[in-house]
Parts: C-alpha cells; sequence; structure tokens
C-alpha cells in the first residue's frame, strides 16, 4: 500500500510538471469576460513530425525504488521495455540507464526530465531507440547532452540533441547562451519545446529541409525578434512561437496550410503579419493579445477563423475578412478595443459567442443575409456602437447579445426573429427605438433591462413568454400591448406602464 500511495505521488508531481513546461500564460481576469476567457494550462502535444514507433504500454507509472534511480517513472511496454515517463531527482550530473529493474529502457517520454533545474550535464544510454517531445525542457542549468558516437537513434551536434530516424531536432539545452542558431540542413522537424524557455536566442535560421515546427517548438523564447520560415514547411504547431515577445515580423509561406492554435499568442511586438493564400484555417487563440498588432488581411483561402484567434488585440484598427469564410468563433476579436468598423462577408453563416464583445472603440456593423444566428454576447459592451442592421435571415438573438452597448439608439428586430435572448439589450442606455415584429414570441429575463431612453415599445399578440425584469428600471417606457394578451398580462402583474394600440381611436371618430 505504502509503495502504490508513492506512485501516486510522484506521478502526480511528474504530470504538473509536463502540463507547466508547455502550458500558455494565465491571462489576467477581466470584469464582465467570458469564463473561457481564462486560459488554461494546454497539454503538452506529441512533436508534428511522425516520431518512431512505440509499442504500447502495458501498464501504468511505477516508482523505481532501487539505487540511485529511485525517481524515475517508467511504464512497461508491449515488447518488455520501458519508457521513462518522469524523473523527480535532483542529479547535476545524470547518466540514464539502460536498465530498470532487469528492463531495458526502449524509450523516453515527452518531457520526461523537465524542470529539473539542478541538472547540467545528461548521458542518454544507447538502449534508447525512441525519444519524445523534448525531454529536458526547461532544466534551466543543462549545457551538456551526451550520447555515443555510434548511438542507433540519437546523435549530438554543436551540443544539440537529435533524433536521427525521423531527422528531428529534439532538444536545443536551456542554458546555451548564443544568440544565434543554423539549423543543419537535412533537418526534417523541429520537434515540441525544442527551443523553448531559450532566452538568450534573437535569431533562428531554419533550413528548406524542415518541413514541420512542432508544438511548442520557440514558446516563450522571449528574445528572438525575426524569423523566415521556408517555403518547405507546410504546418505550425500549437503553441509554436507563444510568447515570443521580441518578435516584431513574420511572414508565412505558401506551403503552409493551417496555422496551429496559440501559435502566435502573446506576441506583443508582433506589428504585422503576413498570411499566405494557401492557409485555409487560422487556429484558436493563434494571434491572440497581439497587443502590437494594427492590421491583418485574411488570405481567400481562409474558411475559418478560430475561437479567440484576434484576441486582446488591442492595436487592432482594421481587418479583412473575406468571403471564403463561413463562420466567425467564440471570443475571435473579443476586446480588439481599437478597431472601428468591420464588414462581414455573407459568406458568414454563424457569429459566435463574444465575438466582438468589448470592441469598445467599434461604431458600426453590418450583419449579412447568410448569418443566422447571433451568438450570446457577441457584442457585448460594444460602447461606441451607435447603429447595427440585423438582416431577415436572423432567426434568434443571443443572451446579452448587445447588453452595455450604451451609444447604440435605435434597432429594427427582423421577422425572422422568433427570440429575444436573455439581457439581449441590457443597459442600452441610449436605446430610444425598437421595433419588435410578430415573429417573435420570446422575450428573456432582463432582456431591456435599464434602456433608460426607451420611451415606448410595441408588444405584438405573438409574444407568448416574457423573463422577469425584462423591462425593468425603464422610468419613462410605455408598453403598447394588445387587449387581452398575454403582454397585458405580463404588464399588470409587474406594475407596468402600459397602453393599448387603438387607446386613441376615439379622437378621430
Amino acid at each position: 500500500m505504502l509503495k502504490r500511495l508513492l506512485a501516486l505521488l510522484l506521478m502526480l508531481m511528474a504530470l504538473l510538471a509536463l502540463t507547466a513546461c508547455g502550458s500558455a500564460p494565465a491571462t489576467p481576469a477581466r470584469q464582465n469576460a467570458p469564463a473561457a476567457e481564462t486560459t488554461t494550462a494546454v497539454p503538452t502535444a506529441t512533436p508534428t513530425a511522425v516520431p518512431t514507433a512505440t509499442p504500447a504500454p502495458t501498464s501504468t507509472p511505477e516508482p523505481h525504488t532501487s539505487g540511485d534511480y529511485r525517481y524515475i517513472g517508467y511504464i512497461v511496454l508491449e515488447d518488455g521495455t520501458v519508457e521513462i515517463v518522469w524523473y523527480t531527482g535532483r542529479d547535476q550530473t545524470l547518466v540514464i540507464p539502460d536498465t530498470l529493474d532487469g528492463k531495458t529502457v526502449s524509450r523516453i517520454g515527452d518531457q520526461a526530465f523537465a524542470f529539473r533545474t539542478s541538472l547540467t550535464a545528461v548521458t542518454i544510454p544507447n538502449s534508447v531507440t525512441s525519444i519524445g517531445s523534448n525531454p529536458f525542457c526547461s532544466c534551466k542549468k543543462l549545457t551538456d547532452i551526451q550520447v555515443s558516437p555510434d548511438h542507433p537513434a540519437l546523435a549530438v551536434i554543436d551540443g544539440v540533441l537529435f533524433s536521427k530516424a525521423d531527422k528531428q531536432l529534439v532538444c536545443y539545452p536551456y542554458a546555451f547562451t548564443a544568440e544565434s542558431y543554423v539549423i543543419p540542413q537535412g533537418i526534417k522537424a523541429i520537434g515540441g519545446s525544442a527551443f523553448s524557455w531559450c532566452t538568450s536566442l534573437t535569431s533562428v535560421t531554419i533550413p528548406d529541409s524542415v518541413t514541420a515546427i512542432g508544438d511548442g517548438a520557440f514558446e516563450s523564447c522571449s528574445s528572438l525578434t525575426s524569423i523566415t520560415i521556408p517555403d518547405s514547411v507546410t504546418s505550425i504547431g500549437d503553441r509554436a512561437f507563444e510568447s515570443c515577445s521580441s518578435l516584431t515580423s513574420v511572414t508565412i509561406p505558401d506551403s503552409v496550410t493551417s496555422i496551429g492554435n496559440r501559435a502566435f499568442e502573446s506576441c506583443s511586438s508582433l506589428t504585422s503579419i503576413t498570411l499566405s493564400d494557401s492557409v485555409t484555417s487560422i487556429g484558436d487563440w493563434a494571434f491572440s493579445n497581439c497587443t502590437s498588432l494594427a492590421s491583418i488581411t485574411i488570405p481567400d483561402s481562409v474558411t475559418s477563423i478560430g475561437d479567440s484567434a484576434f484576441s486582446s488585440c488591442s492595436n487592432l484598427t482594421s481587418i479583412t475578412i473575406p468571403d471564403s469564410v463561413t463562420s466567425i468563433g467564440n471570443r475571435a476579436f473579443y476586446s480588439c478595443t481599437s478597431l472601428t468598423s468591420i464588414t462581414i462577408p455573407d459568406s458568414v453563416t454563424s457569429i459566435g459567442d463574444w465575438a466582438f464583445s468589448n470592441c469598445t472603440s467599434l461604431t458600426s456593423v453590418t450583419i449579412p443575409d447568410s448569418v443566422t444566428f447571433i451568438g450570446d454576447s457577441a457584442f457585448f459592451s460594444c460602447s461606441s456602437l451607435t447603429s447595427i442592421t440585423i438582416p431577415d435571415s436572423v432567426t434568434s438573438i443571443g443572451d446579452d447579445a448587445f447588453s452595455w452597448c450604451s451609444s447604440l439608439t435605435s434597432i429594427t428586430i427582423p421577422n425572422s426573429v422568433t427570440s429575444i435572448g436573455n439581457r439581449a439589450f441590457y443597459s442600452c442606455t441610449s436605446l430610444t427605438s425598437v421595433t419588435i415584429p410578430d415573429s417573435v414570441t420570446a422575450i428573456g429575463y432582463n432582456a431591456f433591462y435599464s434602456c433608460k431612453s426607451l420611451t415606448d415599445l410595441t408588444l405584438p399578440d405573438s409574444v407568448t413568454a416574457i423573463g422577469d425584469s425584462a423591462f425593468s428600471n425603464c422610468p419613462t417606457l410605455t408598453l403598447t400591448v394588445p387587449r387581452n394578451s398575454y403582454a397585458e398580462q405580463y404588464c399588470k402583474d409587474n406594475s407596468l406602464k402600459y397602453t393599448y394600440p387603438d387607446a386613441l381611436d376615439w379622437l378621430n371618430e
């Protein structure tokens, strides 16, 4: 029992370390921000390049408790060999054993030795034939990686670790102080987290033999100022350049078809980026928090803009969305506080939750006829928005869709809309005119709460459900309702001022 408890404790410590190595920085909490805005740790992914085949594990990690390697955890693979999955020791110089409990060590797992801050030198045995994403990620003092000259699977060139089978750069040691590095010609892939947290590097030359840049490959290389991605590269992994805070410009070649999630997140000095016509998708959070990015042109090849793709790009003043785009993801432009206008093409069918929320400089938006759904909080707190046109294609207006749009003066809801969401126009304090069509059957709670400039509003006979406080704190509002209708009874039950459409007909008799 004691041994099992120790195993679980050590495994938990290792998993926490692995998660931290590939995690994104936490986003500061924002008032009224969507819950999903809080950035959580991103699980470490395998390198983009296909690794050497590894036998499937047959058991869960267990601690090796004999000799000097009691801090090593491993799993047994189908062929009877073992994979080292974590190490929690504090050795300065480490010789990784070629056997554990009589079993051959054949693989070192993703970030297995990550965050070992005492480690300065490591020797990898010839028994290791497969290696995962940078096993030595964030080993701050590591300068010396050794393998034998005749190692069957690995090689060290100028202190940098490579995998022979897939010609992959595995680990550029964290403690290297050189400002520049040239990747050898012939290398095909830059592995996951290969250069992560190498803060001395200002430039890296990538040869045209490289086809893939792995997840987190250059994450938090905070001194990296520029990088040229060659035409040979076809994919840029998740978090590939995340938090490269000195990176000012990037050109993505025609060969790249996808930009991974968080690929350039928090590149706070990035002022321009050129996307090629070959790119078809922009990943979630791809350019989030790029606070110096002023403009970007999305090519015609792109069909989707991921969740939070440009969120908190506070200097972004304009963006061109091509008519190839069919969907705008949740929070896609959240808190782009300098964005003044945007044209949504008629290819777009849905606008995600919080898509333009807190775009405080946005003054006008035209929504095309192709859009059928406006997501929850889509334009929440767009405090400069004075007008918006909702097309006949829209069938529902989401919760909080226009709440806190304090400059919005009027809005016409088309005949296609059947429901108005909760708090849809909450605290639109300048709103003086709203037209609700006969198609609407339900009005959510707090839908027009605190619309203090609204003086009159007509509710059609089609409305059969109105939520609590839908018209509360509207001191000058008088509702016009049909006689003997649900709306009339609602007004009576909630002590709201109301009148009838024919109330003044007697003047014309």
